[in-house]
């Protein structure tokens, strides 16, 4: 579904200059220099990064496998589907399959094909990418993937019910802290994926 962009007005932003100022091989970080909606000039930092996809597995008992790290900037726990980023020539639904057979040792049954389910920016203001999300039924612990999920960042792997998820959701504390996992919560409740 696409929204009705001539609801929308022209965009009000408009860019004088952009130069590069940090970069890594994970992150950059580019400034521009911009006259915003009011006329003013200002400066504005955007944080190109590639665009992400993840996977929401469902085992045959109905439980949503899930993914613990210990998140450094916020010093608490994080709970999330497993996922990871995009390249030029890589696919959502194979990159999100293949990062959560790596975070989690679950694996799809042969026939499963992922199922598109949503997608959404990261956080618009700073990231110019996007969150794609997948889902596959019946996934099954193929492996003990404990040592490798370590170099993916995963310190805890789960397995939980819509309502423990929806409990995470509701307490703001109980590790369901990321906004895109939360907005993927979100659309599995309006699938009826996840019931309250």
């Amino acid at each position: 579904m696409t929204h009705n962009k001539s609801l929308l007005p022209p965009n009000p932003w408009r860019q004088i200059s952009s130069t590069n100022v940090f970069r890594n091989p994970y992150w950059h970080v580019d400034h521009h220099r911009v006259v915003r909606p009011d006329g003013s000039e200002g400066d504005y930092f955007v944080i190109p990064r590639p665009d992400c996809a993840k996977l929401v597995g469902i085992t045959e008992q109905g439980k949503f496998v899930m993914i613990g790290r210990w998140m450094y900037p916020t010093q608490e726990w994080s709970v999330e589907f497993a996922g990871g980023n995009l390249t030029e020539t890589s696919r959502g639904a194979e990159v999100a399959l293949s990062e959560f057979f790596a975070e989690t040792g679950y694996a799809a049954p042969d026939a499963a094909r992922p199922e598109y389910v949503a997608s959404g920016h990261l956080l618009n203001g700073w990231f110019p990418s996007k969150w794609h999300a997948y889902l596959v039924r019946g996934v099954f612990r193929a492996e003990d993937v404990t040592d490798r999920a370590l170099k993916h960042g995963t310190q805890a792997i789960l397995e939980l019910s819509g309502e423990q998820i929806l409990e995470m959701v509701r307490s703001g504390n109980g590790g369901l802290t990321c906004s895109v996992d939360q907005a993927l919560v979100a659309h599995l409740v309006l699938h009826g994926l996840i019931t309250c």
